[in-house]
């Protein structure tokens, strides 16, 4: 069932219609929307598709969200999987689960939980917490980037404790001031003070003023430039 109220869209079950412009959008159930879809505020509890694209003021997901094309967003707050089939900027971006993004993904601040997917991340903020399966980037970009495996605390890992934590993050270049990777492979970094911790395979890294590494990671090449 759905209702529109104040221009205000309300669905609570399974169903469908075209796309449209509101105040507010509730989605509790399995929705699909066919067209373009324009609202202050995006709320999702379950699944909706929308085969056009999504512009909003925050969205707030507890389930899946696909967009066939491109999303503009002020903020998110997620738990499950987003995917986008075309390109999506925010200002804030806070997820528990998955993001895939076709195209580019640009943001002030991204927090991540779980598993990236997409051509090119460019963010001033990036924190990335592996878990769930294996990432992987063409280009990354940013002011301050920080990619780690997640902790033994994170609940998956409460709830199965036999998982390897074989989670690991692929880019082709990683670009950024004030970068510290763990578990990633790459095949160029560059920042102005790089970070490399356990687990990385790192083909070339330049640096500006200052880099390390952990000995339990590869990197090939390195040069102060």
């Amino acid at each position: 069932m759905s209702t529109s109220k104040a221009n205000n869209l309300s669905v609570t079950g399974n169903g469908s219609a075209s796309g449209g412009t509101y105040d507010r959008a509730k989605i509790d159930g399995e929705y699909s929307v066919q067209g373009d879809l324009t609202c202050e505020r995006l709320s999702v509890m379950g699944n909706l598709d929308i085969e056009g694209s999504l512009k909003t003021e925050r969205i707030n997901l507890c389930g899946e969200l696909k967009v066939l094309g491109d999303v503009a967003a002020q903020s998110l707050k997620a738990a499950g999987s987003i995917k986008v089939g075309g390109n999506y900027t925010a200002e804030t971006l806070s997820i528990y689960g998955e993001l895939a993004v076709e195209g580019s993904c640009e943001a002030e601040r991204l927090d991540l939980r779980g598993v990236i997917a997409g051509d090119m991340l460019n963010a001033g903020t990036i924190d990335i917490r592996l878990f769930f399966g294996e990432s992987k980037l063409k280009e990354i970009g940013g002011e301050t980037i920080a990619v780690r495996r997640a902790g033994m605390l994170d609940w998956r890992r409460l709830v199965k404790p036999f998982l390897t934590g074989g989670e690991a993050l692929s880019a082709e270049t990683i670009e950024g001031d004030n970068i510290y990777l763990e578990h990633t492979k790459a095949a160029a970094v560059r920042g102005t003070n790089v970070r490399i911790g356990p687990g990385c395979e790192i083909d070339w890294l330049e640096y500006r003023n200052e880099y390390r590494a952990d000995p339990r990671s590869s990197v090939k090449h390195f040069a102060k430039i």
